[in-house]
């Protein structure tokens, strides 16, 4: 039977009206969850695929990485397992069943002999044994070799581990990790000890991303502003010549001069990341735990200030070789002096006498507040743990200018460094920075802490550092470079007596150091590396022991560029 038209439109109809009435109800309902947030009375959290909070704290969990400024890994989490072994003869418990055989495997797996093992195995009383040290830090190609040959009572526990890629990366900067309870007294995760790895814990073990696919909520991954190849390059030369020359210390540290990004740090002693080998000769990171008499470098800060505050001009002349403070008699180096020099020439022959002539015309009270103001006696506010804030507190007039060619004061090289960041960068001190980004966050930029000095005085200090290097008679002729033009400034700081008044005596009892920028034209690097006390300097002086790993640095850091 054919529909006739009016059936056919009243179908039609009834068809629109469902839909319409199916889209409305629908519509409702993403209108509750959409914008009420509720459905049913019961109200619904927005998510956010990216930050989601962990419900549960059995959710297994990575902590953050650490990368260089290129991405590349420096620490990872992984997993490692120890051993166990069920020793007592329990029927309803499996148990080792034949000790001997056992021993045997075993010992072809972990740092200890037949009988050691045998000795474990057979422990007085006990029902469950470990292998104390030897028995941890397995690896999981170890566990299943170990596994393949199906010892009855052998069994393995899973441990959350940190793998340093590099064993010697900036060690004491970037830090080491040792495992802790969780706060809900559950399973145990990893926390940093020192370094950033201690710094920046709570970020790295931060569990808010959550990576739905894996099931495993990671930390937030950190980069660091050291570059990887600066970096592993330097530490050989630290190495080598630490090895050849065994000072008590050495560090050398590259900064990014426009700002203030540190791109390598290292020192020695060091340690081994992985293993902690090492790291009982030096606990300290030598940046920001290590206070001591800088010596002639700071002579740039003096000169600077002096100019700065129009105390002299640098053409205006003294008479070198001898000045009298208060009954002390200061000398140049030479001790005779080099006659009467401008304040330029001065610096150039790194002028104890010139530079004491200066704090004078200054006044100690003034000097003292530059100081302060140049960042000294006080903190940086690294972040790093235990950051030594020096010492200007000075007990007598003598001791305040003599502070002013690097005696009588205590610095840390991160003051040092930041201090020194005006003169390569037209006046601007620069905060120094090892972080790039924390995940999550916005990338850190350049931090201005204050316009120190003009930029024309900066800049005159600057030349000034050139011919220090290329004038004959200058007192950094050690660094002069084939490869680009250096600006520097040596320093020789005597050593504190520990077991009394007065200075040590010896030799080599000094620090030794050297500040530089490069290219000295327009300055995009700044290098400072420091040593005390070289054991076996084979006759060369601090400055040439310095040199050998300056050059090839500097070299490669140009290559690289």
């Amino acid at each position: 039977m054919k529909m006739d038209n009016k059936d056919s439109r009243f179908n039609i109809v009834i068809f629109v009206a469902f839909i319409i009435v199916v889209f409305i109800i629908f519509g409702a309902r993403l209108f509750q969850i959409g914008v009420v947030n509720e459905v049913n009375d019961v109200a619904f959290e927005p998510m956010d695929h990216k930050q989601t909070q962990l419900r549960s704290s059995n959710l297994p969990t990575r902590r953050g990485s650490i990368l260089d400024q290129t991405g590349q890994p420096i620490a990872v989490d992984t997993t490692s397992y120890s051993i166990y072994v069920n020793v007592d003869d329990n029927p309803e418990t499996e148990s080792i069943e034949d000790v001997d055989a056992a021993a045997e495997i075993l010992s072809s797996y972990l740092p200890l002999s037949i009988d050691e093992i045998i000795n474990t195995l057979k422990t007085p009383g006990a029902s469950q044994v470990e292998f104390g040290a030897a028995g941890q830090g397995l690896t999981l190609d170890q566990k299943m070799s170990i596994e393949q040959h199906d010892l009855s009572g052998v069994f393995f526990t899973q441990n959350p581990d940190r793998s340093y890629l590099n064993p010697y990366f900036a060690s004491h900067l970037i830090g080491y990790t040792l495992p802790e309870e969780n706060a809900e007294g559950g399973s145990t995760r990893i926390a940093g000890q020192i370094g950033i790895e201690y710094a920046y814990n709570n970020q790295l073990n931060d569990y808010q991303i959550a990576e739905s696919e894996s099931g495993v909520a990671n930390g937030r991954d950190i980069t660091v502003s050291l570059e990887m190849n600066l970096q592993n390059y330097l530490e050989d030369l630290l190495s080598t010549t630490n090895e050849k020359y065994a000072p008590k210390n050495i560090s050398a540290y590259l900064v990014e001069a426009e700002t203030g990004r540190l791109l390598a740090s290292g020192q020695r002693p060091s340690f081994d990341l992985n293993t902690l080998e090492g790291i009982e000769a030096e606990w300290r990171n030598l940046l920001v735990e290590n206070a001591y008499e800088p010596g002639s470098t700071i002579k740039i800060l003096t000169t600077a200030a002096a100019y700065d505050l129009g105390i002299v001009q640098p053409s205006d002349t003294f008479e070198s070789g001898e000045i009298d403070l208060y009954g002390t008699t200061v000398k140049d180096y030479n001790e005779v002096g080099w006659g009467e020099i401008t304040y330029d020439e001065g610096l150039i022959h790194s002028s104890n006498v010139g530079v004491a002539e200066l704090v004078e015309k200054m006044g100690t009270t003034k000097w003292q507040e530059t100081l302060a103001d140049f960042g000294f006696g006080e903190t940086t506010n690294s972040g790093l743990a235990n950051e030594n804030a020096g010492d200007i507190n000075f007990d007598n007039p003598v001791s305040a200018i003599m502070s002013g060619f690097g005696q009588g004061l205590l610095t840390s090289p991160i003051q040092l460094l930041q201090a020194y960041s005006m003169i390569g960068n037209d006046g601007q001190m620069m905060k120094l920075q090892y972080i790039d980004q924390i995940e999550g966050q916005q990338p850190n930029s350049p931090k201005v802490i204050k316009q120190g000095i003009s930029q024309e005085v900066a800049n005159h200090i600057l030349d000034v550092m050139v011919q220090t290097v290329e004038h004959p008679e200058g007192t950094a002729r050690d660094f002069d470079n084939d490869t680009v033009q250096i600006a520097a400034k040596t320093g020789t700081a005597q050593i504190a007596d520990p077991n009394g008044i007065g200075y040590l005596t010896g030799p080599t009892d000094y620090y030794f150091s050297v500040i530089s920028f490069f290219p000295a034209e327009d300055p995009k690097y700044m290098l400072y590396v420091s040593m005390q006390q070289p054991e076996t300097p084979n006759q060369r002086t601090g400055a040439q022991i310095i040199a050998e790993l300056f050059h090839p640095f500097v070299d490669y850091v140009m290559l690289s560029d």
